[in-house]
């Protein structure tokens, strides 16, 4: 028998009694340099041997868990202030993990697709902000890439066989902030992160793993879309109606090489939750930026069930059921139909789920580019709804105007529209308000004849109108619309009926009634106010 048979066969008998895996381990992100959750208790996992103790020892504390029966562990971890660098030492009999530079601070996951994945030099104000990068010590990059673009290209036979293997996501690691990392990096979770570290005075930690194109379903586990969404399951999904044709048809042209054997794809339905989600092992980290939804942008309805369960899905993974999502709302894109109906679903999903929170981003857009390139306002806005929602600061204004109840003046053409709060409403430019539309009960939208501000009510007088049904706002693919409040927070654009009321989130206290709205009669109907930016 040869050496190297004798070496197979050793390999072999190895690998049969679970060598591998009862090696010490722990996911990939964690290494040096990582930042880990301050003030709040969170869990270390790895594998090991099973049923043999595992110790660690991070800052100061010391403590000791058991492998379960598949070798699997979990340590938990009491609050810890933020600080370091310490180091994290995870030991089991003679196997041990040093991990250095480890820093206790906040934890984000920024995930979804290209707007998401845009880079700080492709943003706007690049130079500025390569400058100023370079001082940031406080921020970390986890950047979990991918292994090409998913552009109109071809794939090659390897590139198909890397996709099969599930490593279309490349490995990476913790790293400091600086101007060449940050340049690379996520725009909105850059910012993003710096804006957290200034406030909060403590290190920062982005893991991002946004995929260019990707669609919801290919986010969610496959068992929970079987059993919730089953549609999406059903047959080849890339001839599946219930799945948006362009991420479809992009996966046929990547894969038309390969003739009629099947493939793996990143728009597949849990390819990246399996590759890019469940590969984190629940690392600890505080919420979830998202934006994502041009690829499910069609399928509306569809989108709505999608993303309350992608939300469920995460919560479970990550055994935290009021983990907070930010996300951001579709912007403005002059050749996107579906895009108004769209973000008005996003926005009524955001006011019925909790611990959901939603970033309107279509004053930002672009008339002809889908990526548009002002980021760090994004990034800004989300930032804001983090420190005043998560962290509870309540000082930061977070949320623009929102619609509460629409209804009509007595005897009057006239649509009275109650903002929620204490919201002062007023114009972006200086400009009259635009982007507003009544419809009557024939169904038809009007232009009214004026917008009138009076605190938090909007009055609308439309002369061609008798009997008002809904009024919408911003209401095309790319709009000018400029409702914002005194902080200068935009409006969602929006379509709301006669009588419907703004749903409250669960668990979320609220006043059971609308007080009742002060009837205007001619002598003293409020006047267009000035209005300033």
């Amino acid at each position: 028998m040869t050496k190297k048979l004798l070496l197979l066969l050793l390999l072999c008998l190895l690998t049969g009694t679970g060598y591998a895996q009862r090696k010490l381990q722990m996911a990939d992100v964690y290494s040096n340099g990582m930042v880990l959750p301050r003030n709040t208790p969170f869990s270390l996992r790895g594998k090991g041997r099973p049923r043999q103790p595992v110790f660690y020892e991070l800052a100061g504390l010391r403590d000791t868990t058991i492998c379960n029966a598949r070798g699997e562990w979990s340590a938990p971890v009491k609050p810890l202030p933020a600080g370091g660098p310490y180091e994290l030492l995870v030991t089991q009999g003679r196997d041990s993990l040093r991990f250095k530079e480890v820093w206790i601070g906040e934890v984000w996951l920024c995930s979804g697709q290209s707007n998401m994945e845009l880079t700080l030099a492709e943003a706007e104000h690049t130079a500025a902000e390569l400058a100023a990068a370079d001082t940031m010590h406080r921020v970390h990059f986890y950047h979990m890439r991918s292994a090409w673009p998913v552009y109109k290209q071809v794939w090659t036979a390897e590139q198909c066989d890397s996709v099969d293997r599930g490593l279309f996501i490349l490995p990476a690691q913790w790293e400091e902030c600086n101007a060449e990392r940050a340049k690379a990096f996520s725009a909105i979770g850059y910012h993003f992160a710096r804006l957290l570290a200034d406030s909060l005075k403590c290190h920062v930690g982005i893991i991002l793993n946004a995929v260019g194109g990707s669609t919801t379903e290919g986010w969610i586990d496959t068992t929970q879309l079987a059993r919730r969404v089953p549609e999406i399951m059903r047959g080849n999904w890339r001839q599946n109606d219930s799945i948006m044709a362009w991420a479809r048809q992009r996966a046929d042209y990547n894969l038309s090489a390969m003739g009629t054997a099947p493939h793996s794809h990143p728009y597949e339905p849990g390819y990246l939750y399996r590759h890019a989600i469940s590969t984190l092992d629940r690392y600890p980290v505080r919420g979830v930026l998202w934006y994502q939804g041009e690829s499910n942008a069609e399928l509306p309805h569809m989108h709505e069930r999608l993303f309350t369960l992608l939300v469920d899905s995460w919560r479970r993974e990550w055994q935290a059921p009021r983990m907070p999502f930010i996300f951001a709302q579709l912007s403005s894109l002059s050749t996107r139909p579906s895009w108004p109906a769209f973000r008005n679903s996003q926005r009524q999903l955001a006011q019925r789920m909790p611990a959901i929170w939603m970033t309107v981003t279509s004053d930002l857009g672009d008339s002809l580019d889908v990526h548009p390139r002002r980021k760090r306002q994004v990034a800004e806005r989300m930032a804001a709804q983090a420190l005043h929602h998560v962290y509870h600061l309540e000082h930061v204004p977070a949320d623009g105007p929102r619609p509460l109840l629409l209804t009509q003046m007595p005897g009057k053409p006239t649509a009275m529209l109650r903002f929620a709060g204490g919201t002062t409403l007023q114009s972006a430019d200086g400009a009259p308000l635009r982007g507003f539309e009544v419809k009557g009960r024939d169904g038809q939208w009007h232009t009214p004849d004026t917008v009138i501000v009076q605190g938090n009510m909007l009055y609308l007088p439309c002369s061609t109108v008798r009997r008002i049904s809904a009024v919408r706002y911003g209401w095309q693919p790319y709009t000018d619309a400029n409702l914002v409040d005194a902080h200068g927070l935009p409006c969602s654009t929006f379509e709301v009926a006669l009588g419907s009321a703004t749903m409250r989130k669960p668990g979320v206290k609220a006043r059971t009634t609308v007080p009742p709205l002060r009837r205007a009669t001619p002598a003293r109907q409020p006047s267009m106010p000035h209005l300033t930016r």
